[in-house]
């Protein structure tokens, strides 16, 4: 739909402001695969499935309540043209950025994550 052309015939049916929450939604939509893939799994697997669903989740929210100056900050990256010609190479820049930005504001909080997770998949108590 980004590469379609609108009633103009010049601007994307979509747009890049259209396709962003529709890439956050895709960035949400793969926590339900890592929690499938965990479910039966050992514990260091569900918390692995839960750090990426606190990961996704909350760098999509941030992105979304930020979304006019993510999509401004996606259209200074390269390249420039006509928008139908890039919208593409738009999109795939602010999936990198949205992971790039995510990894930076959560590294220096994991110790944060860690207790997180650890809260959401406890140790099994053994009686």
């Amino acid at each position: 739909m980004a590469q379609q052309a609108g009633p103009d015939g010049v601007h994307s049916l979509l747009g890049l402001a259209g396709a962003v929450p529709v890439l956050l939604g895709d960035n949400v939509g793969t926590t339900i695969t890592a929690i499938l893939a965990a479910a039966g799994g050992t514990r260091d697997a569900k918390r692995a499935a839960a750090a990426h669903c606190c990961f996704n989740l909350s760098g999509s929210l941030v992105c979304l309540l930020a979304l006019p100056w993510f999509v401004r900050l996606v259209e200074l990256l390269p390249p420039e043209g006509e928008e139908l010609e890039i919208i593409a190479r738009q999109i795939a820049n602010a999936h990198t950025l949205f992971n790039a930005l995510c990894t930076l504001i959560w590294l220096p909080l994991t110790p944060l994550m860690v207790r997180l997770v650890t809260t959401l998949v406890p140790e099994k108590r053994t009686e």
